[in-house]
C-alpha cells in the first residue's frame, strides 16, 4: 500500500503522540507511506462528514481531465495535503511540492494558507525528521471574501542522514463552528524529502 490514514475526523495535533508520531517512526525508518485524512459517520448528526480532506495535486483545476489512473497516480505519489478546514500549498526549489525529493540540503520553502472569511490561520509548524524545528505566525497577504497567509521558509535537513524530510502543519486558534463545532482548523502536508528521497 501507499497511503495511510493518518487523520480521521480529528485534527494534527489530537493525533500527534497517537498516529502522526506512527507515521513519522515509519518515515524516519525508512518506509514512505503518505498520510490521507477523510472521514466517516455512523450517525451524520452528531458525527458530520468531510473532516479532513484530502487534497491531491494533479496540476491543473480542469476535472475533466481526471481519470481513474491519474488519481491513482497522484496518490501513490504522495501529491496531497491534508485539509481540516484550511487549504495548504507547499513549494520549494525547482518547485518541488509535496511528494517529492530536492537534492539540497538547505532549501527555501513557499507555504501558502487559505482559510474562509469566519476564522483565521495563526501559526506554521516546521517539522524535519519528526522533530518540530520552528513555528512562525503566519503571514496574512492581500485581501478578499477570505484569508491568505504565505511564509517563506528555510528548511535545514540533516545532510548526514541517507534521506532527510520536512512536513508542514498549519493551525487555526479556531474551530470550524458553525458547520463543525468543537473541530479545530488544521492543514498538513506530505513529506518533502531531501537525499536519497522516497
Amino acid at each position: 500500500f501507499d497511503a495511510i490514514e493518518v487523520f480521521n475526523d480529528s485534527s494534527f495535533d489530537e493525533n500527534r503522540d497517537k498516529s502522526v508520531g506512527d507515521w513519522f517512526a515509519l518515515l524516519n525508518h525508512g518506509h514512505t507511506f503518505w498520510a490521507v485524512g477523510s472521514s466517516d459517520s455512523h450517525k451524520i448528526r452528531t458525527s458530520p462528514v468531510g473532516y479532513p480532506r484530502t487534497c491531491i495535486d494533479f496540476g491543473y483545476d480542469d476535472p475533466k481531465q481526471l481519470t481513474i489512473n491519474t488519481v491513482r497516480d497522484a496518490v501513490a505519489s504522495g501529491k496531497m495535503t491534508i485539509s481540516g478546514g484550511l487549504l495548504m500549498t507547499v513549494v520549494g526549489p525547482g518547485g518541488a511540492k509535496p511528494g517529492e525529493t530536492i537534492t539540497e540540503t538547505s532549501a527555501d520553502f513557499t507555504v501558502s494558507v487559505q482559510s474562509p472569511s469566519w476564522y483565521d490561520a495563526t501559526t506554521l509548524e516546521v517539522i524535519v525528521n519528526g522533530v518540530t524545528v520552528d513555528e512562525q505566525t503566519l503571514l496574512p497577504m492581500g485581501s478578499g471574501t477570505g484569508h491568505r497567509y504565505v511564509n517563506v521558509v528555510h528548511v535545514d535537513f540533516d545532510a548526514n542522514a541517507g534521506r532527510s524530510w520536512v512536513v508542514f502543519h498549519a493551525k487555526s486558534d479556531d474551530d470550524l463552528g458553525p458547520l463543525h463545532p468543537g473541530r479545530k482548523a488544521f492543514a498538513v502536508s506530505n513529506p518533502v524529502f531531501s537525499g536519497s528521497g522516497g
